[in-house]
């Protein structure tokens, strides 16, 4: 049986599983970075998450540096592919951390941004 899904929701469906992956997330809140992305991080953050909408594909920020979600992203990768287990929830309020599984996010989600 088919879904309806609103609109902006798997406009572009691939048939496989994407994670959208944003490396070095620390330097989002420190120093010149942070004049920069300062002001402009709730609207980048709200393309990618529409983008993300569109493809069914899922947001990660990482960093190596701090090991910022690192051992989630190890998880979740083996969830999407190999069907582990999986307990992580999403995370959308720590800049540096932001986790948005597939199916989590909604159009309204994002327009409350």
């Amino acid at each position: 049986k088919d879904m309806d899904l609103e609109d902006g929701i798997l406009n572009v469906n691939l048939g496989v599983p994407l994670v959208i992956i944003c490396t070095k997330s620390e330097v989002i809140a420190t120093g010149e970075s942070m004049k920069y992305f300062g002001p402009r991080f709730d609207f980048i953050f709200k393309k990618l998450r529409e983008f993300a909408l569109r493809y069914g594909a899922s947001i990660i920020f990482t960093s190596a540096k701090k090991g910022t979600n690192m051992e989630v992203l190890n998880s979740y990768l083996k969830y999407r592919f190999f069907d582990n287990d999986f307990k992580a929830g999403p995370e959308i309020n720590n800049k540096e951390g932001i986790f948005i599984p597939t199916g989590y996010d909604s159009p309204n989600l994002v327009q409350q941004l």
